[in-house]
């Protein structure tokens, strides 16, 4: 087993097997091409790969013409969105042109950017082209507050994506209450996004701890959350409680952050990171090793409410829970697909004890 066994491709070839594949490609830039069971990974700056002909591009360079002076024309009557689309516009003209040879089979998104579906594949779709939308993370809903659910939040009923791929029914059902009655939400299980060349081996006494990493102020204010869980007073506490429930007893501690954000971290959050790194045996995971290539050799998994690695330790076979020092998350929340959820240190303690016991 190598650590691309975790990444998207080697996912998506397990997944879709019946499909006769030339290639893989992606969006990524700076990331050299690899091959996966002899099937090519590469990096492409267009979602289109057939030569266009002279006749062709004669067309599409009529059609591009008359579509800005159109757009331009609306502009001037205060009708702006027809210039504010035209590049989704000149993209549908693409598909129009390559629909015989250029078009790839499958079109996969993710929900780093859920709400806007891009025109061309619309285009795409009517000419044979899959197009699906999937999910690399479960924490997307919002959490319940005094016994009941608030609304759901970013827009997500204005999603119009054919075909979603999802992790289990938990998911399943949020695209149900935020969505609507979708045509196909498939359920495939965890979808590993995360692919390195970075490895590292655990004791087998190891209890791996995963964080969000609470932004500075300046930034965090800009999102406009009616909620504010993930900042330094309770990530913090978060860190903290659980290095010294662990240091009380025989396990060893593996911290990985969700990702690397540089200067975006609060300072807070950064000094007291520091000192525990500094002050106790703590094993500090780099950020970029996916959490799927080390869970399994650990003694169990805690997470910080509602990250996604909760999850996945569970479908691996690993104790799993969710530790919220604040006590704001309820215990019986949807969103935490089923993981158990301890607030506090002493719960937190027998959990942790347990495992002797057992």
């Amino acid at each position: 087993m190598t650590l691309y066994d975790f990444g998207i491709f080697t996912w998506y070839l397990k997944n879709y097997t019946d499909n006769e594949l030339d290639y893989l490609s992606h969006s990524v830039k700076g990331k050299m091409n690899i091959y996966i069971n002899n099937i090519n990974i590469r990096f492409k700056n267009s979602q289109f790969s057939s030569p266009i002909s002279l006749k062709a591009l004669m067309i599409f360079f009529y059609k591009s013409v008359l579509m800005i002076l159109n757009s331009f024309i609306k502009l001037l009557v205060g009708k702006w969105w027809f210039a504010l689309l035209s590049k989704e516009i000149l993209l549908s003209y693409v598909v129009e042109i390559n629909k015989d040879k250029g078009l790839g089979k499958h079109y996969l998104f993710n929900n780093s950017s859920s709400i806007y579906r891009p025109i061309w594949t619309y285009s795409a779709e009517k000419f044979g082209a899959k197009i699906s939308f999937y999910f690399y993370s479960t924490n997307n809903e919002r959490f319940k507050q005094k016994n009941t659910y608030p609304k759901v939040a970013n827009f997500w009923h204005l999603t119009t994506w054919p075909e979603y791929l999802v992790w289990d029914i938990f998911q399943k059902n949020f695209i149900d209450t935020a969505i609507g009655s979708i045509d196909k939400t498939l359920i495939v299980g965890p979808i590993y996004f995360q692919c390195s060349n970075k490895s590292i081996e655990l004791p087998t006494n190891t209890f791996a701890v995963f964080d969000v990493q609470p932004v500075r102020h300046s930034f965090y204010v800009i999102l406009g959350l009616d909620q504010e869980y993930y900042i330094p007073k309770i990530a913090n506490q978060f860190l903290n409680d659980i290095t010294e429930v662990l240091n009380s007893t025989k396990y060893k501690i593996a911290i990985k952050k969700k990702r690397e954000i540089g200067k975006l971290a609060h300072l807070s959050y950064i000094n007291n990171f520091k000192r525990l790194i500094n002050n106790n045996n703590i094993i500090n995971i780099d950020s970029d090793i996916p959490a799927e290539s080390f869970i399994k050799d650990t003694k169990g998994v805690i997470s910080m409410p509602f990250t996604s690695t909760a999850i996945i330790a569970h479908k691996l076979g690993k104790p799993s829970i969710y530790y919220d020092p604040s006590g704001l998350i309820e215990k019986d929340d949807r969103a935490a697909h089923g993981i158990p959820i301890i607030n506090n240190k002493s719960e937190l303690l027998n959990w942790i004890n347990s495992f002797s016991t057992n």
